[in-house]
């Protein structure tokens, strides 16, 4: 029975270190009670205490950018991508939500010029818009 003990330890410990190296939350959330619970080192605890502490306020972030441009609130996801860069998401992950938050935005622009041309019926306005939308991707 001790050595069945021994193993569950060392597998809580080995989860825990792999959770530190992934910085994920939700797995360090879990695994940190579990660790104390048995007695892990602290100086292992402590450090995931840290880097859970660095990396929730990311993780948050980022649920809120996926969630924002779930549902599709432009505005939202602005606030979002501003909360994001300020909590220290990496760029790359920030750039893929300002490219949707743009072509959101050019899509919504194009759509907005495509009805005033056609409420003002001018033929030159209407090509125009047409370009925007095709440009935008709303004729797909």
């Amino acid at each position: 029975e001790k050595l069945v003990q021994l193993k569950a330890n060392f597998g809580v410990r080995e989860q825990l270190t792999q959770a530190m190296q992934d910085k994920d939350v939700q797995a360090l959330k879990k695994l940190i009670p579990e660790a104390e619970k048995i007695k892990a080192p602290k100086a292992d605890v402590d450090k995931a205490k840290k880097i859970l502490k660095a990396e929730e306020p990311k993780q948050d972030a980022r649920d809120k950018m996926h969630t924002a441009y779930d549902g599709g609130d432009l505005k939202k996801l602005k606030d979002a991508i501003a909360v994001a860069r300020k909590a220290g998401v990496p760029e790359e992950e920030i750039k893929e939500y300002e490219d949707m938050l743009s072509g959101a935005e050019n899509k919504e622009k194009a759509e907005s010029s495509l009805k005033e041309a056609m409420a003002s019926r001018d033929v030159s306005a209407l090509k125009i818009a047409i370009q925007l939308a095709q440009d935008a991707g709303l004729d797909k």
